[in-house]
């Protein structure tokens, strides 16, 4: 009997859906099933899922459907398990052997209703850029990766509280943890592991800047007041995730964006801060950031508030936007 389903949306993948399966395969825990739900793909992913589910038929389970988007094939993958627990991987993505494993333990020691792990980042060479990401068992660990994968789900949670993944242009897998972690206390952090490889594509629409600034401005926004939402309990660490969001918004979009369209994109982000988050030059993270995050990630979020404190912002525009 399976117990766990992996949900993997499937939309012209042919490139790397084969290594992604084999990944999810030769997993340690043999207990796996895929849903494996191709979206309209227009290459050869059909043809490849249904000889994968041909060769394994009591391990992969091939579902297609017009193309509607990554959150409609995940959110169909939701309906369909019947497993105990989910977890999401990108077709493009893949996980060590002892994956599944190590999250399904974790799961069942304490019966959580989530279980987050870390990740890294490996290129076409499968070689590890940037860094590995591991968690520490801190308040703000759940905060470090607001992304579907590298966590295992309670299924019967997930539909119990009709958690879904929103189908929106940006942010969709933040809901959805946010959601998670708005409707439970149940959840564990695996430290120190870091099982899933996110896939870093230099020619996807993630790791280049396609949308301006201006462009992400009000699905930022309208993220924002989605996150606000699920602000249960009013925590520093919420408010600094809140801050962090907002801060790599700035740098993510910045580099590439005209002075004066950053300077009005950080004239209303702050607007919305200031509104509804007031106090946020009191929090007690500002200086330091909370233990667990990054080091990296906290050094920029204190340098960026620190001048936006003291009004630098323009001149740090001035050096950092390239836009013409």
């Amino acid at each position: 009997m399976q117990k766990i389903s992996v949900i993997v949306p499937v939309y012209n993948g042919e490139k790397y859906i084969k290594h992604c399966l084999d990944s999810i395969l030769n997993q340690s825990f043999e207990y796996v099933e895929v849903l494996a739900i191709n979206d309209g793909s227009k290459d050869n992913s059909l043809k490849i899922l249904r000889e994968y589910e041909r060769t394994n038929p009591e391990r992969i389970k091939v579902f297609t459907q017009r193309n509607g988007g990554v959150a409609e094939a995940r959110n169909r993958g939701i309906e369909l398990a019947k497993t105990k627990y989910l977890m999401f991987i990108d077709q493009d993505d893949f996980i060590d052997p002892d994956y599944c494993e190590t999250f399904y333990s974790a799961a069942e020691e304490g019966g959580y209703d989530v279980v987050l792990g870390g990740f890294k980042r490996p290129n076409v060479g499968r070689r590890i850029i940037n860094r590995y990401v591991r968690l520490k068992n801190t308040p703000y660990a759940k905060y470090v990766c607001t992304s579907l994968f590298a966590k295992i789900h309670k299924t019967s949670f997930v539909k119990a509280n009709k958690i879904s993944v929103l189908n929106t242009m940006y942010g969709e897998d933040t809901v959805f943890i946010l959601r998670e972690y708005a409707k439970t206390d149940s959840i564990k952090v695996i430290e120190n592991y870091a099982g899933y490889n996110w896939f870093y594509n230099e020619k996807s629409v993630s790791n280049t800047s396609q949308k301006s600034i201006l462009d992400m401005l009000q699905p930022h926004l309208a993220l924002l007041q989605k996150a606000k939402k699920y602000d249960t309990n009013n925590s520093p660490e919420y408010e600094y995730y809140i801050l962090q969001t907002i801060v790599f918004y700035l740098l993510w979009g910045g580099r590439s964006a005209r002075i004066s369209d950053f300077m009005h994109a950080h004239g209303e982000v702050f607007k919305w801060l200031n509104v509804n988050y007031p106090n946020f030059q009191n929090n007690k993270y500002l200086l330091f950031g909370p233990c667990g995050a990054p080091g990296l990630n906290r050094l920029s979020i204190s340098i960026f508030l620190f001048m936006h404190k003291l009004h630098l912002v323009r001149l740090f525009a001035n050096i950092y936007c390239k836009g013409a």
